[in-house]
């Protein structure tokens, strides 16, 4: 029984269809036609049938509307790279041996339906910096090379360009999203699947004080979108003119052949730095395609039309299940609860605490109540030990000397700290609006008297941070 072959890949099919587009350019170059010969065309036709995509020449061609002279000259370029022969012809056609590289010279004079604008600034070749001018006595005599990364792409190679790959990430979602949050998502992914031009879908900016979940909400709508999304930190975005207009078009014609997304990163805005504030505003005007602003605070000097939406955080009872699902039912649900009333966390914090305290307890054999505890605590001091330093709670309770009343007040703050939960859920007191959920005590008194020492106790004893 004969084995069967499998069909060819859509890159075998983009290599065959490069090389006969090739061929019949050699033709033109040769001499043997003056324009593409109606036999290369029919072949071309059959080639191209089968492909479930279409070649990438074709779609770079289609994409940014060239020409079929800039097309046939793009491709001459490649040639040079992918086959000797065209260094042969090159040169054979400048009378010079050495200049084995294609020039506008050459192309206008051997190649079909010619024209000059070809050579303008703006025209698509040097706009979205596909071709690459090197030195010589004029604008026509100069040598033509192909951008490397378009290079690939006609090839059937895709990857981040270079220059890019230096600035940006690509993410996918690293964790389950509780609700609230998928159904951001859920929007984001609907403004842009409305089938319009990517020139007018909006700017979507995440805004909200967590942007671990900002990132994570992109993702998610990218995934949903089956879409790569690529991250720019706004830090990164130049503030020189020539550079910031390089990096735009790169992007620009990256996400135009990938339809990759592109999620700027924004931190707390400096207030020594309103220039880049300025900077990252320009971008995000000129810059097109479907892009999404991570930001602590709405934008509101943008051009370009944008939708914003807040990203908070999980509601106590999504934490609560998120929890769950990361540790299952090894601590006790009231052991949660106790959690999510005491810390208020992402659901990437909370994946991570979860792996960090089951990690623990592997190792130690530990009780993973503690261990859970300890995680949440090392999460949350990064952003505190930026602003206060933390203290190591030594007092106890023999180590205070204090008259009867007072330490009575100590004991009743203790116990209505580890009630909190009963009071918040249990009562319900938790779900009243505009209503303040901490428990302030205020130790006044002469230094020396043990107003830091108290503080130290209670900390301890309910297993605490505290920062001064």
């Amino acid at each position: 029984m004969m084995a069967v072959s499998p069909p060819p890949s859509w890159q075998e099919q983009n290599q065959c269809y490069l090389v006969a587009a090739l061929a019949d350019l050699r033709q033109v170059l040769e001499g043997n036609s003056a324009t593409f010969p109606a036999s290369g065309r029919e072949r071309l036709a059959e080639l191209r049938a089968p492909m479930l995509a279409p070649p990438a020449v074709d779609t770079l061609c289609a994409r940014f509307e060239l020409s079929p002279f800039e097309q046939a000259l793009l491709l001459l370029c490649a040639g040079v790279e992918l086959d000797s022969s065209f260094a042969t012809l090159c040169a054979r056609a400048q009378g010079d041996p050495a200049r084995v590289q294609p020039t506008f010279s050459l192309a206008l004079g051997a190649l079909p339906q010619p024209h000059w604008s070809a050579l303008a600034p703006d025209s698509p070749l040097r706009r979205w910096r596909m071709i690459e001018i090197g030195a010589g006595s004029s604008l026509v005599a100069s040598p033509l090379r192909i951008d490397e990364w378009v290079l690939h792409y006609l090839a059937g190679v895709r990857h981040l360009d270079d220059r890019l790959s230096a600035l940006l990430d690509l993410i996918v979602p690293s964790v389950t999203l509780p609700p609230s949050q998928q159904q951001l998502a859920q929007r984001v992914a609907a403004l842009w699947s409305g089938g319009q031009r990517a020139s007018a879908i909006p700017i979507v900016q995440l805004w909200g004080d967590d942007p671990e979940a900002r990132r994570e909400v992109a993702a998610a709508a990218c995934a949903a979108l089956q879409i790569e999304l690529a991250v720019l930190p706004s830090r990164l975005v130049p503030t020189d003119p020539t550079e910031l207009q390089g990096l735009i078009r790169l992007w620009q014609r990256e996400s135009a052949l990938s339809g990759c997304a592109l999620l700027l990163d924004c931190g707390e805005p400096d207030a020594g730095e309103s220039g880049r504030e300025w900077v990252a505003d320009r971008f995000l005007d000129s810059v097109g395609g479907p892009v999404l602003v991570s930001t602590p605070q709405r934008r509101r000097n943008l051009r370009r039309w944008s939708v914003t939406l807040e990203v908070a955080r999980p509601s106590r009872g999504e934490q609560a299940d998120l929890w769950s699902a990361a540790v299952g039912d090894l601590s006790g649900s009231v052991f949660v609860q106790k959690l999510v009333t005491h810390f208020d966390l992402s659901a990437p914090r909370i994946q991570a605490a979860a792996a960090e305290a089951l990690a623990a307890r592997r190792k130690t054999g530990g009780a993973l109540d503690g261990e859970l505890w300890s995680a949440c605590q090392l999460l949350t001091r990064a952003r505190l030990e930026d602003l206060a330093q933390r203290l190591q709670p030594r007092a106890g309770w023999n180590d205070l000397v204090l008259p009867e009343a007072q330490l009575a007040t100590l004991r009743q703050i203790c116990v209505q700290v580890r009630q909190r939960l009963t009071v918040y859920e249990t009562w319900g007191f938790g779900a009243r609006p505009n209503g303040g959920l901490g428990i302030t005590a205020l130790f006044a008194g002469p230094s020396g008297t043990g107003k830091t020492m108290a503080a130290e106790l209670l900390a301890g004893a309910l297993n605490l941070d505290l920062y001064r």
